[in-house]
């Protein structure tokens, strides 16, 4: 007799590992806490995903993948107000503070120490000859090349992330203050492009 499946338990266990590693200090977090957080035991855990390099990868690649949609909805909504595009990645980031700290602390599109082949294989993997609709709101095409596209990519997702960790931790999330943020973000990007062409 085999053993039981457990209904959603990577779902849970993704879950789990946001919400755990996502508030701890990176590489502190415990399996079995993850384990008492998904309200499974740390054998489970294991049997879903070999290690914590492997927790981790399912995690920032759930992680992204919402972002990715949260981008392509908020497009469908404001395909002409970038601005209002911007606002929404805000909220939407700003909503789970424990993903936006996951995020900062593990996500590859922030390149560290000894992690350099992790992070070219997310550019790779994720942005290689993709479309999104930072690109849309940039211009897409043009005259800058498909390396160009994706350093600006980089630029928007980190500088994005980056504003919302702001507003979670440091300053006050008032409309002024977002505003400010916008402006800020969409000149670097603008004179981005500008050099690019």
């Amino acid at each position: 007799m085999g053993r039981r499946e457990i209904a959603g338990a990577e779902e849970k266990i993704i879950a789990a590992t946001i919400e755990v590693a996502g508030n701890e200090t990176r590489g502190t977090y415990s399996t079995k806490e993850i384990a008492l957080r998904a309200g499974l035991s740390e054998f489970t855990v294991f049997s879903h995903f070999k290690n914590k390099e492997a927790l981790i990868s399912a995690a920032d690649e759930h992680l992204f993948s919402c972002y990715l949609a949260k981008e392509e909805e908020l497009y469908a909504r404001y395909p002409t107000d970038f601005e209002r595009f911007f606002d929404g990645m805000l909220s939407s980031l700003l909503s789970d503070p424990s993903a936006l700290r996951f995020i900062a602390s593990y996500a590859p599109i922030f390149p560290r120490e000894g992690e350099i082949m992790t992070y070219e294989t997310m550019i790779d993997k994720r942005l290689r000859g993709k479309t999104n609709p930072f690109l849309f709101y940039l211009g897409k095409g043009g005259k800058r090349s498909e390396s160009e596209d994706i350093a600006l990519l980089l630029y928007c997702f980190r500088e994005s992330v980056v504003d919302a960790l702001e507003l979670l931790l440091n300053v006050p999330d008032t409309a002024s203050i977002r505003q400010a943020m916008f402006v800020l973000f969409s000149q670097g990007a603008n004179a981005f492009v500008k050099v690019a062409e």
